[in-house]
This record gives C-alpha cells, sequence and structure tokens, in this order.
C-alpha cells in the first residue's frame, strides 16, 4: 500500500521519491542528521549552494 501512494507521487510529480528517499536513508546511515547539523558548517553551506 505505501509504495502504491509513492508510485502515486512520482507518477504525478514526475520525480523518482523513492529513489530520492533511499539514497536519503543511505546518506543518513553513513553520517546522521544531528552530526551533519553540528559538524562542518563550511562544508554543508558550500554543498548547499551547489559548490559554489
Amino acid at each position: 500500500m505505501t509504495f502504491l501512494a509513492i508510485r502515486s507521487l512520482e507518477l504525478e510529480i514526475g520525480y523518482p521519491v523513492l529513489a530520492v528517499l533511499q539514497a536519503l536513508g543511505a546518506a543518513l546511515e553513513r553520517e546522521g542528521f544531528a552530526s551533519r547539523l553540528k559538524g562542518r558548517p563550511h562544508r554543508q553551506e558550500k554543498e548547499a549552494s551547489g559548490g559554489r
């Protein structure tokens, strides 16, 4: 049921929601969100701005 709802959203917005959620999950397993907020703010700001 959940995957059908996600697929419906993907079709509606034309974006691979499930793939994004999987990639986010993998990234958060490598480094948790709390540590991303605390550590290396310069890296985060640079990445958030597309490397600028």
